[in-house]
């Protein structure tokens, strides 16, 4: 029971994770693109 209750929170800590990163990438991208 412990390690599938961990192991469902890894998987639920690296999806927010690969969210976040998504989300950095896009600003990043739509920064550059935008001309100072």
């Amino acid at each position: 029971m412990r390690l599938n209750r961990r192991w469902k929170w890894y998987r639920f800590d690296r999806k927010i994770f690969l969210c976040i990163l998504i989300c950095v990438v896009a600003m990043l991208i739509s920064k550059q693109s935008i001309p100072k």
